[in-house]
């Protein structure tokens, strides 16, 4: 009817090796799916928020031809300045009443 056991047969110590090595297995897989969860509830709301960002806008500057040399200025065109000596010219005496002016 079988064999008979040995001496050092280690069948009696086997079922509490399993059952420790099943408690951590079964800790490993509990503290994965936590730490699994709280990554999917922390990072579940970012692509509906980041949906409603506006897009990016790229501004180019028009083309400018940095090589090209810059025309010349031009001369400036002075206006004559009245001298000191010329009283400025008088306005005509008078008021406004309303829109119409009301010589005196």
């Amino acid at each position: 009817m079988g064999f008979p056991s040995r001496a050092g047969d280690d069948r009696s110590r086997r079922p509490a090796m399993r059952s420790r090595t099943r408690r951590v297995f079964v800790k490993t897989n509990a503290v994965r799916y936590a730490a699994g969860f709280a990554l999917v509830s922390a990072c579940g709301e970012l692509p509906a928020a980041a949906q409603y960002f506006p897009p990016v806008m790229i501004i180019v500057p028009p083309a400018q031809n940095y090589a090209a040399p810059k025309p010349a200025p031009k001369p400036s065109t002075e206006k004559p300045k009245p001298t000191a000596d010329e009283p400025p010219p008088s306005k005509p005496a008078g008021h406004y009443q309303g829109q119409t002016f009301v010589p005196d």
